[in-house]
């Protein structure tokens, strides 16, 4: 069903300014990656219902975009295009968003002087599931060790796919750079508790900050923290 015949969502819509990133039923099926058949097909159907800021680049098509909000910037990754299946070998030849896609990524990311900058997939780092950034690990320790060897501050993780909202925190030990944030959004369509996650950035202070909170459908908020500037930084 078209979530924005519901109508509480389709007066968020109206008034609120809004982004999407696809996930596997949104690309094709469970699971599925960059060898289904008809994936150009899908992403002109996506492109039809949502009007994000860009869709890839001219020679490299695919859901991927960069946005500002303010002086925040927002990398949304697309993890189904060019992802390899899910069972394949996890070598250095399993791909998650591609080399091209990457390269642009890394560009973006090098040039961007913003204090908070988030990476947004469809898929989580590894909250549960077969179908993860753990199952494409290669594609994962290249992100990871291309902000560490340029030390880029003030990175967060957003992600949604296992159907609940969380706070996830991947340790300085695990990253090489420093305690990695991942904002689990995911739970308002397909969870008993109607879960979702907001961002109130403040870069108006001199440590600048995010409140991260998640919410049920009842109101009440299981999780919330304070992120500043200053932990997303090496030494």
């Amino acid at each position: 069903m078209d979530m924005r015949r519901v109508f509480p969502f389709a007066v968020l819509l109206r008034d609120t300014p809004t982004y999407a990133m696809w996930d596997d039923h949104d690309f094709a099926g469970d699971n599925r990656g960059g060898e289904v058949r008809n994936k150009h097909e899908s992403l002109e159907v996506f492109k039809e219902v949502w009007a994000n800021p860009s869709y890839g680049l001219p020679q490299v098509p695919g859901a991927f975009f960069k946005l500002s909000w303010g002086n925040v910037d927002f990398f949304v990754l697309d993890g189904r295009f060019y992802r390899s299946r899910f069972d394949a070998p996890n070598n250095a030849q399993k791909r998650m968003i591609g080399d091209a896609q990457f390269r642009w990524f890394a560009r973006q990311i090098k040039a961007s002087k913003a204090p908070f900058k988030v990476i947004a997939s469809g898929s989580t780092i590894e909250v549960e599931g077969e179908d993860t950034w753990f199952a494409y690990r290669f594609e994962l320790n290249r992100i990871w060790r291309f902000i560490r060897e340029n030390r880029i501050p003030g990175v967060l993780w957003m992600s949604g796919d296992v159907h609940r909202s969380l706070i996830d925190v991947h340790p300085k030990s695990e990253t090489g750079f420093y305690d990695l944030f991942e904002i689990v959004s995911s739970g308002i369509a397909n969870s008993d508790d109607h879960s979702f996650a907001t961002l109130a950035f403040d870069t108006t202070v001199p440590d600048p900050s995010v409140h991260v909170k998640i919410i049920h459908g009842d109101g009440s908020v299981p999780q919330e923290r304070t992120i500043r500037s200053s932990e997303l930084r090496m030494p």
